[in-house]
């Protein structure tokens, strides 16, 4: 489908293409061509119709026969059966199907824009280009140019091209010029708005396989049905090999259009993971999903005009109010599938509040938490947003804002602050005059541990609760032992004969030290220096005889044979008998004593 003189004509022609094997060449290298991404392909019609009131204009060019313009790189011969001859030939140009065709192609082309154009490639992406002094800026994608900028430097880019190469050239100067690329129609609706369309042919194609162009089905208002999915059932049968082979190819559409849907692209990311074992149940979903892009097929984006600085949600003040903004949003949905507990993240970029890339991506990892799944999403965002940015930076007239990532889950963001991942600019930073006070240093450390403590209660609940309940428990057993100790008591263990008395000194009131005793160690009370050991042994000695009478009165009973005079003799001979009360008896140990931190045995 060609557009000759402003009408769209169907054209039919055979081309010569080669066949090429890697397995014939596995060692070859140097084959790798730059294509455009669906990151950037809406910021071309964007900065078009930001630079509008400039008199920008936008155009795309598509070169015919780009691959026979090319020489080949090396000497190559192929060889052509025709009945039962066989022709061999040289081939001087690149055909369609050659391994190297593609980069040597892109080499030579971007090469020439070079050299005639003055145009220059960015480095992160080299597909993209701009012309001097930024005034345009180009897309290639293998054999087709989108470019935007001042009219005059677009149309001497065209002499220059024409020169060389076959080219069709689309243009939007004013409001109802339209042109295609990548199969997307655009229309300049007005001098502030663009529309971006997705071709119809796509959509045709998807009801012609889905069996629903000449049914009438119901109302679909979702992308997706509410409640229970029919994947999720358990008996949830395979297709058979031919319906299998339909679903894909539709899921293919669907993936080609999905940058141009973003309101569909959860349900078709959704949709690709069936391509492998598709299932009954997969095939209601895709035929569910056709009937809504046909019931909405005339919706389309639109990308207008915006203030510069002026974001969705953030807007740049002061020094950094001329500057481009570009705002990441992320989110993630923890454990969405039922099946595989794998997380979605799900991402949107806006450059001066204009929608320029969504997307919906499957994780490839298990989130344990919300807040993991939230980390995996945002560092993915994270790195398109980058892209986004650096793009922009090269391309855009001015200075361009560091990217702005927002999260909505609260452990992550504090996380994420704390670690200085996100933040204020370099300049922000060092103004002296924004340095925080004692009071709101303390509020920051105290919302930095709750925080993390969310953090861990929410990665971790099962641990958390059980160390809460060993916190507890402890606090308790400190608290009863506090509450029922006792003060500790000296302890002095006396070995008399075969009798052990042990016992806790009590120190008299009215007793006073005399002059005879050694002084008292340090750190003793006044009432341990006027404690006389010698009068407490003596008092334990008389305890113990009192103990020995008694067993020896307890043994008699059951030997009377014993002699009453041996009894009386061994009770005069007892330690503290009135023989020797004011000796310490021969036979007294000393086992252990301790007076209130004054040691005994040093007195004795």
């Amino acid at each position: 489908q060609k557009r000759i003189d402003n009408k769209e004509v169907w054209l039919r022609r055979a081309r010569l293409v080669a066949r090429e094997f890697a397995f014939l060449e596995p060692h070859r290298e140097g084959l790798f061509s730059p294509a455009s991404s669906a990151i950037v392909t809406r910021l071309i019609p964007h900065l078009f119709i930001q630079q509008r009131s400039l008199g920008w204009s936008m155009m795309a060019v598509d070169i015919a026969d780009a691959y026979l313009t090319c020489s080949q790189g090396e000497p190559t011969i192929t060889s052509v059966k025709l009945g039962d001859a066989t022709l061999w030939f040289r081939l001087d140009k690149c055909l369609p199907g050659q391994r190297d065709g593609s980069s040597r192609w892109f080499g030579e082309f971007s090469s020439y824009l070079h050299e005639h154009c003055n145009t220059e490639q960015m480095p992160q992406m080299t597909s993209i280009l701009r012309f001097p002094e930024k005034q345009g800026a180009g897309l290639l994608h293998v054999d087709d140019l989108l470019a935007a900028g001042v009219t005059s430097i677009l149309e001497g880019c065209c002499s220059q091209l024409s020169r060389k190469y076959k080219i069709s050239v689309q243009w939007i100067r004013s409001p109802g010029d339209e042109l295609n690329f990548l199969k997307k129609r655009h229309v300049l609706i007005s001098d502030g708005e663009l529309s971006i369309e997705v071709h119809g042919k796509h959509l045709d194609r998807l009801l012609e396989i889905t069996g629903l162009a000449l049914s009438k089905g119901r109302s679909r208002q979702s992308p997706m049905p509410t409640g229970n999915l029919p994947t999720e059932q358990e008996d949830d049968p395979l297709l058979d090999s031919d319906q299998g082979s339909k679903f894909r190819t539709c899921v293919g559409i669907l993936l080609y259009l999905q940058a141009d849907i973003p309101e569909a692209q959860f349900a078709i990311r959704y949709l690709a993971s069936y391509m492998s074992k598709p299932t009954r149940g997969s095939w209601s979903l895709l035929r569910h999903l056709t009937g809504y892009l046909h019931q909405h097929q005339s919706q389309c984006q639109c990308v207008s005009s915006s203030a510069v600085g002026q974001g969705l949600i953030v807007r740049n003040e002061g020094k950094h109010e001329a500057q481009h903004l570009v705002e990441a949003f992320s989110d993630a949905d923890w454990a969405g599938c039922k099946k595989t507990r794998k997380s979605v993240s799900g991402s949107a970029f806006l450059v001066n509040s204009q929608l320029v890339y969504s997307a919906s991506r499957t994780q490839r990892l298990i989130a344990l938490s919300s807040a993991e799944s939230e980390y995996h999403a945002a560092i993915s965002c994270a790195i398109d947003g980058l892209l986004i940015r650096a793009v922009v930076e090269f391309l855009y007239q001015g200075e361009v804002a560091p990217l702005r990532v927002l999260v909505d889950n609260q452990a992550f963001l504090v996380a994420l602050q704390t670690a200085r991942s996100l933040g204020g600019s370099d300049d922000e930073q060092d103004d002296g005059s924004n340095e925080p006070t004692a009071w709101e240093l303390f509020l920051s450390v105290m919302m930095q541990f709750f925080g993390y403590v969310a953090a861990f209660m929410e990665a971790y609940p099962a641990a958390l609760s059980a160390a809460a309940q060993v916190a507890v428990i402890c606090i308790v057993l400190c608290f009863a032992s506090c509450i029922f100790r006792r003060d500790p008591q000296p302890t002095v263990n006396v070995h008399i004969g075969g009798v052990t008395v042990s016992g806790t000194p009590s120190v008299p009131q009215d007793y006073t030290s005399t002059s005879s005793q050694e002084p008292p160690s340090a750190g003793c009370s006044s009432a341990e220096e006027s404690f006389d050991a010698e009068a407490w042994i003596t008092e334990a000695a008389r305890e113990a005889r009192m103990q020995s009478q008694a067993k020896l009165r307890g043994a008699s009973s059951k030997a009377k044979s014993s002699p009453q005079s041996e009894k009386r003799n061994e009770r005069l001979h007892m330690p503290g008998s009135s023989n020797d009360h004011k000796q310490l008896p021969k036979d007294v140990v000393i086992i252990g004593s301790d007076v209130a931190s004054c040691t005994v045995p040093t007195m004795w």
